[in-house]
């Protein structure tokens, strides 16, 4: 919103005269990228998709059936406010609670509506946030759910479900395993609220945290200052790193006592450590199996049966945009100098050269000496040897699919992976259902992980495990502490080695699909999300 809206203005009025506090969150800072609008609707932009928040005029009504003499009910999410103007209008004796969990959505809605005489009156009251626990225990009979908002806040919705007094999680807002960790906190016992540290103020994220008392705050992925933020709240925090961060880790400020940190890589937790986060240990990564499970193809599904396939992302994209970065690094490290594109290609010649061995932070010492020691100055850029990483680890994903194009190699993933040629592009495939799909319904599946990762087991093992598929992964030093190699799975060091086992297991289709089952029964027993959460929980609230 480039220009406040007089609605707003008199809305929040509205709001000030009977609940001040609530008008001042509102007013808080708050990022809006993620809502698109355009002249026909609204779209919430979430993990590359974009998903329609606005609802068509003539499928509000048929969605809403409350009885006339309803006392007071509650919506479930605003969108843009169309089911909130058709209770308004149809159920004028009925009291409405319309909770909305994101504050730039709560916004849009007072810049579109004028709602100032419900307000003023006592008929509506909008709730923000945390707000929604302030309800739990009289929760109204009568719920009116937003068909994409119930989705996209699984846990806020678990909340009315009812099951009684529970403890209570801080889930940080992040990638897709996100969801799975709140499924699996719900699993075991606690009414989970996700907490948007990227997004909202910082003055919301206390108040949220105020008002819930969590036990423990649970985060994917570490946010810049969270342990600084849990440690001035006096929370317990639990950290999953499953990705690399392309920035250099700071320091910790002050004790770390209360938090843990749960690396996927082994060779992490010394790093942690030295930056004086004290409790670090390494945890591999793990499947949800309650979402990947086999499945079995309807009619005209057949394009997701397979020979050999590969999934994921080409990293191509991502690529292009760390090339700047690093480049943005050299720039402020010294004078301008036609030559840095040059040299940063002499740096990936060499790695192309060989890749037996990552070689990119020697290189870079070899081609930019000092720069790595001075990076910490250009901090903000991230950490150059990581940058360049991505580049050569983008490089590597796609030799590796255009080595297997002869063999019929299929590749589900973003557009990058046309770049590999002779591979059979099949286009982006869905997180949940199509993955499934793919990975029950293939053969051969290959797993490549990122160049300056051959030292842990990546995410999609484990997920195409749990589907019942076979898979040919790279070989890494965690491999075999995890899985007996040849058993419940098999591996490849070296493009020859990959195409020899691959014709292989082709010409034995049987012998692939016995490994499958064994490493399904491996993952199922040992390796999966929710036994991950439970050790987590355990170590960090002892």
């Amino acid at each position: 919103m480039s220009q406040v809206s007089p609605l707003l203005l008199q809305n929040l009025a509205a709001i000030r005269s009977v609940d001040a506090s609530l008008a001042d969150r509102i007013c808080l800072p708050v990022s809006g990228d993620h809502i698109q609008i355009t002249d026909s609707a609204a779209y919430y932009l979430i993990q590359q998709g974009a998903y329609r928040l606005s609802i068509p005029v003539n499928e509000v009504a048929p969605a809403i059936s409350l009885p006339e003499d309803t006392p007071i009910a509650l919506l479930f999410g605003l969108g843009m406010g169309e089911q909130l103007d058709y209770l308004l209008y149809k159920y004028p004796n009925t009291r409405l609670l319309a909770w909305e969990r994101d504050p730039w959505i709560l916004r849009l809605v007072l810049s579109c509506g004028d709602y100032t005489e419900a307000i003023v009156s006592g008929r509506l009251r909008f709730l923000l946030g945390a707000d929604l626990f302030d309800h739990l225990s009289s929760r109204p009979e009568a719920v009116v759910w937003h068909p994409l908002l119930r989705r996209l806040y699984p846990n806020e919705a678990s909340l009315l479900d009812g099951k009684g007094d529970r403890k209570r999680a801080l889930l940080c807002a992040g990638t897709l395993v996100v969801d799975d960790v709140g499924w699996s906190l719900r699993e075991l016992g606690y009414d989970v609220y996700t907490w948007d540290v990227a997004r909202v103020s910082r003055e919301e994220l206390e108040y949220g945290a105020k008002l819930i008392h969590p036990q423990v705050v649970f985060s994917v992925n570490y946010t810049k200052d969270l342990v600084e933020t849990c440690r001035e709240l006096n929370l317990k925090l639990a950290v999953w790193e499953i990705d690399p961060a392309l920035d250099r880790l700071r320091p910790c400020v002050g004790s770390s006592a209360g938090a843990h940190i749960f690396t996927y890589r082994a060779s992490n937790a010394a790093a942690w450590k030295q930056a004086s986060y004290t409790n670090a240990r390494y945890l591999p990564l793990a499947a949800n199996t309650s979402l990947r499970t086999p499945v079995k193809l309807a009619w005209g599904e057949e394009k997701y049966v397979s020979k050999l396939s590969l999934v994921g992302g080409s990293m191509v994209e991502n690529a292009a945009l760390q090339r700047k970065r690093f480049l943005g690094i050299v720039r402020e490290w010294r004078a301008f100098s036609t030559n840095d594109e040059a040299t940063l290609d002499a740096v990936l010649a060499e790695q192309r050269a060989d890749w037996s061995e990552y070689r990119i932070p020697a290189l870079l010492d070899k081609y930019f000496p000092g720069l790595i020691g001075a990076s910490y100055a250009f901090a903000h850029w991230g950490d150059p040897a990581m940058l360049v990483g991505e580049l050569a680890a983008s490089e590597w994903r796609l030799r590796v699919a255009a080595s297997l194009g002869p063999l019929g190699l299929q590749v589900w993933g973003d557009e990058g992976w046309q770049q590999a040629a002779g591979v059979d592009y099949k286009g982006f495939a869905g997180h949940i259902l199509e993955l499934n799909k793919i990975y029950s319904n293939g053969l051969i599946h290959v797993d490549v992980s990122r160049l300056y990762q051959r030292d842990m087991v990546t995410m999609r093992v484990f997920d195409v495990l749990s589907c019942g598929g076979f898979v040919l992964t790279e070989h890494s030093s965690a491999l075999g502490e995890l899985f007996e190699v040849g058993k419940e799975l098999d591996s490849w060091r070296t493009l020859e080695e990959l195409k020899d086992k691959c014709t292989y297991y082709l010409a034995h289709p049987e012998e692939a699909q016995k490994i499958a089952a064994a490493g399904q029964a491996k993952v199922r027993a040992q390796h999966t999300i929710l036994g991950r959460v439970k050790e987590m929980l355990a170590e960090t609230l002892a």
